[in-house]
């Protein structure tokens, strides 16, 4: 039986809840992996948005509705593209100026 894990849509990392005291936390796949010793034909993705993400998606959603005085407009988040385009590149998955 496959086991469902929750992999953010931007960063990539999988949610790992902890059975004895109910905590998640946000880890690389390779962790979670060896932690769990599980392999990709044991696990089914589901996407979701881990915190850090989820709080840059929201600021992002939150200056195009202040940019058109509170009326949502779609080109704000028009696609995944554009989303990902304007967030910090750690946070979109690419690589920074830097390296």
């Amino acid at each position: 039986m496959k086991q469902l894990v929750v992999i953010c849509c931007f960063c990539e990392q999988v949610r790992d809840c902890n059975s004895e005291t109910g905590l998640e936390c946000w880890t690389s796949y390779q962790a979670y992996q060896m932690a769990h010793g599980i392999s990709l034909d044991d696990v089914l993705f589901s996407h979701g948005y881990c915190p850090e993400c989820f709080r840059q998606v929201r600021q992002v959603f939150r200056r195009g509705v202040a940019a058109s005085n509170n009326q949502v407009v779609s080109h704000a988040v028009s696609s995944p593209e554009t989303l990902r385009a304007s967030l910090p590149p750690a946070v979109a998955g690419r690589p920074s100026a830097g390296g």
